[in-house]
């Protein structure tokens, strides 16, 4: 409070008194090429982090003003003492990883140029703004892990130099340059540029501040994607019987989803932006009283299977990522039941060590070509993680078994009986099943990240010292009360 009222206190005592030889002057921004606050908040759990910017451009939510002292009548000069922007944010809405936050922000950041330059009508000179002198930042993060109220000032700063200097690409060329124009009054016009170089004014190190910590809050850790819709996915069931000398088949197709069960279980550490990394995808089939033909014999089936693979490596995956997943062969096979034939019944239990066929990775196929593994995709259209695709990429053909997995089940009346099984599908999507977190725990720890970027700005003192002065009143009393929440 104490820093402010100088200030306030010369210029309402000016406002009362006769014009004199030196006055304070206040320059408000007038118009500009690309002005804007550039805010960032960001959540970071240690291990994934996410950020969200909200910019705020010139004029309506960014004030702008540069204050200094105007002496003399004859041909006055301008010394600036203060250049200062504010901005003032409504709650606006944003997503950090997975999760979502508002922030209701206002904030000021000021130079007080360590000397000079002292300028007359037309006369122009670069302005070393030095470090920033004053930092204020209020207002409420909003989190779907808690409510971060913040109040911050330049102590709380735990970046580097905050200087504003010219930048043309990534070179810096100085400090802004301060031109007193003299196209109508002395003194009326004055521009903060980039002394007609290409390239933009902007803070050497943008402001960064610890908003806080939300402490304790558990990752999901195991997680599994249950079937939700598919396009075309199917189970193909083959039997086979064979007297040694001739052999006959019957199939039948199970479609999703009335007696299928299909799943993708894996991995999620991360509170922000959690990475998940499958760890096996299984499908199932529970089917009784299903009749079939074989050659001249009529069979019925009553059978509970299953088929699952374990991806050898990753991927690991963040929300609105994709990535190919290797199947590797098939991990586990279990096929349990009865077939019952004319000739007899054939009680089965086998497994994948029963498997007398070839390779069972997923792959996708064109036609008869194989393009490689399926896609696996975590979708960020609705909720982020809320959905996984597994599919052929958007490319024609279909994701199968490179082999159906083969096991003969017994004998009965001289015939062997085989089963053959497959899955195929097309565009198979999995919803997040909704489960209590089962990994670590972790803290959250929010920061927020604050610049100021420019090209050519231009301002234009009040129309009188006294109207300036009462037009500076509001600005000066809202930066007092900052400045005495700090006290």
């Amino acid at each position: 409070m104490l820093r402010a009222l100088p200030i306030l206190t010369l210029l309402l005592l000016l406002a009362s008194a006769r014009p004199v030889l030196a006055e304070p002057v206040l320059y408000p921004l007038d118009s500009a090429t690309g002005l804007f606050w550039a805010i960032t908040i960001s959540g970071d759990d240690g291990l994934t982090s996410d950020s969200e910017t909200i910019i705020s451009f010139c004029c309506s939510d960014v004030d702008a003003w540069l204050l200094g002292d105007k002496v003399g009548l004859v041909s006055p000069t301008f010394t600036p003492t203060t250049l200062l922007h504010m901005v003032d944010r409504d709650a606006i809405a944003g997503q950090l990883g997975v999760i979502p936050v508002t922030l209701d922000v206002a904030g000021s950041l000021e130079w007080s140029p360590p000397a000079g330059p002292q300028l007359g009508p037309g006369q122009n000179a670069p302005m070393e703004t030095g470090d920033a002198s004053d930092a204020a930042f209020q207002g409420t993060l909003s989190t779907s892990l808690g409510v971060i109220p913040f109040d911050l000032g330049l102590a709380d700063h735990v970046g580097g130099d905050m200087t504003l200097r010219r930048f043309d690409g990534a070179s810096d060329v100085g400090p802004p340059r301060l031109l007193a124009d003299t196209l109508v009054d002395p003194l009326d016009l004055l521009e903060v540029d980039e002394g007609e170089q290409s390239g933009r004014i902007e803070m050497r190190n943008p402001y960064q501040a610890v908003l806080g910590t939300t402490q304790s809050i558990a990752e999901a850790g195991s997680v599994t994607y249950a079937l939700d819709s598919a396009a075309g996915m199917l189970w193909t069931i083959t039997i086979t019987g064979s007297d040694g000398s001739t052999s006959a088949s019957d199939s039948f197709t199970t479609f999703c989803c009335s007696a299928i069960d299909a799943s993708m279980a894996g991995n999620t550490v991360g509170i922000v932006d959690p990475m998940f990394t499958p760890s096996g995808i299984t499908h199932t089939i529970d089917r009784t009283g299903v009749t079939l033909t074989v050659g001249a014999i009529g069979v019925t089936l009553d059978l509970s299977g299953a088929l699952g693979w374990s991806p050898p490596s990753g991927p690991t995956l963040v929300s609105g990522q994709g990535d190919f997943v290797d199947t590797g062969n098939a991990t586990t096979a279990d096929f349990v039941g009865t077939l019952f034939t004319t000739l007899g019944d054939v009680p089965f239990d086998v497994g994948l060590v029963d498997h007398v066929g070839g390779d069972m990775t997923l792959r996708r196929f064109d036609a008869a070509v194989d393009s490689g593994p399926p896609r696996l995709q975590l979708d960020s259209i609705s909720a982020p993680l809320d959905h996984l695709e597994l599919d052929e990429n958007d490319q024609p053909g279909r994701v199968e078994m490179r082999g159906p997995y083969e096991a003969v089940l017994g004998s009965a009346g001289g015939v062997t009986w085989s089963i053959s099984a497959e899955v195929v599908f097309n565009d198979v999507f999995y919803a997040l099943e909704p489960s209590t977190p089962s990994g670590a725990v972790r803290d959250v720890t929010w920061t927020v990240e604050s610049e100021v970027l420019f090209n050519d700005v231009f301002t234009v003192p009040e129309p009188s010292s006294h109207a300036m002065i009462f037009a500076a009143l509001p600005l000066l009393a809202a930066l007092a009360r900052r400045r005495a929440r700090k006290s």
